[in-house]
């Protein structure tokens, strides 16, 4: 082939036409053997081709060789909504609402689950980044999202440690009201392109309060995050928590920085 063709352009197009990897947080309930009703929850980056949105909705994420395979099929869609980064990419969210006669699936680890025994899918995506920040700090707010409603305190995230700080979250899930939420976590470096680069970050809550929980306990709730938007102007977070008696309540918000 003639040279002239064989490299990228120097004005920056072939990079404008790169297909992003997408950042998806889920939150899922569904019927466990011992016939109670729990919600898990997860947050990933996923290759383009892993992961697909039509009409601002997601249809599916993940492979069934990775352990997590989620897809829309003929469930009905409810609660979606967008938001514009300052990037110039879209965040999206919704639900999938399962029923035995148009339901969605969840492959986990081998496993397929649909309704009756899958019940409603929770979910945030967009962009992940192209590059994460090196420099400086950042407060992330709520910004919307499909399941934690009444959604309040920040998420502090220095770029400089890679330290995420939760600043006494709070909201609501069904009946129960989470406040004073708090924890860190330190988010994975990204070395190169062939990496992760969303930032991806977990952990334990360090305290907080649960009314309406038979037995809350922070220690053995989880949070789960990773970055969005090319500069990461955004944040998936996704969290399960320990609500007592063997229970569960989740839920995935999009918070974003200014």
């Amino acid at each position: 082939a003639s040279n002239t063709y064989d490299r990228a352009p120097s004005d920056g197009s072939a990079a404008q036409q790169l297909t992003p990897n997408q950042v998806v947080g889920t939150a899922y309930s569904y019927v466990n053997a011992s016939s109670q009703l729990i919600t898990l929850a997860s947050s990933a980056e996923y290759r383009a081709a892993d992961a697909r949105v039509s009409g601002g909705v997601l249809e599916t994420a993940g492979t069934a060789a990775s352990g997590f395979l989620a897809q829309r099929i003929n469930a009905a869609s409810s609660g979606t909504g967008s938001l514009a980064l300052a990037d110039g990419s879209t965040a999206y969210w919704g639900q999938w609402l399962s029923t035995p006669t148009a339901s969605a699936a969840l492959t986990l680890s081998g496993n397929r689950i649909v309704a009756p025994v899958l019940g409603r899918v929770d979910y945030v995506v967009g962009d992940a980044p192209r590059t994460m920040p090196t420099s400086g700090t950042a407060v992330f707010t709520p910004a919307g999202g499909p399941s934690l409603t009444g959604v309040n305190g920040t998420i502090a995230v220095n770029f400089v440690t890679r330290d995420v700080t939760l600043q006494n979250l709070g909201f609501q899930i069904g009946n129960l009201t989470f406040s004073g939420l708090t924890g860190s976590a330190n988010y994975l470096p990204v070395s190169n392109l062939a990496a992760v680069g969303s930032g991806g970050f977990n952990g334990n809550y360090t305290g907080g309060q649960c009314a309406g929980c038979t037995a809350f306990n922070p220690q053995s709730s989880v949070f789960i995050g990773n970055f969005l938007g090319r500069d990461a102007n955004g944040l998936a977070f996704t969290t399960f928590l320990a609500t007592g008696g063997g229970g569960t309540a989740g839920g995935t918000h999009l918070f974003t920085r200014p």
